[in-house]
């Protein structure tokens, strides 16, 4: 859900020649977007970087508390 939300790449939708097929088409529109390298870097950031991880445990926790 991630890459769809964020639009940070493509999801091959089977193991079909057809499906990597749509799936290459996708991506080489993507590819066009001058906006995508920001976007990747943003998402990288707000779900991956270790300081909103940490705080995303801290609030797991403290819900369990």
């Amino acid at each position: 859900s991630l890459v769809r939300r964020e639009k940070v790449g493509v999801i091959v939708k089977a193991h079909t020649e057809e499906a990597y097929s749509e799936a290459f088409l996708e991506l080489e529109e993507l590819l066009k977007d001058p906006e995508l390298t920001a976007r990747c870097r943003k998402t990288a950031e707000n779900y991956y970087a270790l300081a909103p991880a940490c705080e995303r445990e801290l609030m797991l926790y403290q819900k369990l508390i």
